[in-house]
């Protein structure tokens, strides 16, 4: 019923997308939006990189991929790209040590994109609102695979498979 709900107020995501993406939020939080005007509480806050169901709702989805370039991402999502990489490159304890399971997922990624040059999912992304060009890439799904990638020696040599969400 939750899935349901979700997809009727996301019309504009693609059902590969809202499978990869929304489904197993969904089937880890529920699915607290009865419209687009509902209010948008934690972990949906976070989940949505701090934007509201309506701002997700209006993105238009483009599949791409592009090589590695951490300059391409916006301020916050190096943030926590960098925050990822201190808790499992260099030990520090921090706010993303502390993420059920980044450990496993974190070296799981590192892995298998270490053999492949590629993700091992495709991650999601958004444009920023404030700058549209590609310049300016959040992160709602992926920052563990993305830290992942960043700590390869050959990481600009990587292919991001994505998702991205364009604001209207």
């Amino acid at each position: 019923m939750d899935s349901l709900r979700a997809k009727r107020l996301l019309p504009n995501m693609p059902d590969e997308l809202f499978r990869l993406y929304m489904e197993p939020m969904i089937a880890q939080h529920g699915w607290p939006f009865y419209s687009l005007d509902s209010p948008t509480t934690m972990p949906w806050w976070r989940l949505f990189d701090c934007h509201d169901v309506r701002t997700i709702s209006d993105l238009r989805w483009e599949r791409r991929e592009f090589q590695f370039s951490i300059g391409i991402f916006h301020r916050y999502a190096r943030t926590q790209i960098d925050g990822l990489l201190a808790a499992h490159v260099f030990g520090v304890n921090n706010e993303y040590s502390t993420i059920p399971n980044t450990t496993t997922r974190f070296y799981n990624a590192r892995r298998y994109i270490a053999g492949s040059g590629r993700m091992p999912l495709p991650i999601v992304l958004m444009k920023d609102l404030n700058d549209l060009r590609l310049a300016e890439l959040r992160i709602l799904d992926g920052n563990h695979r993305l830290a992942a990638m960043a700590s390869l020696p050959n990481a600009a040599d990587c292919v991001v498979d994505s998702w991205i969400g364009n604001p209207l």
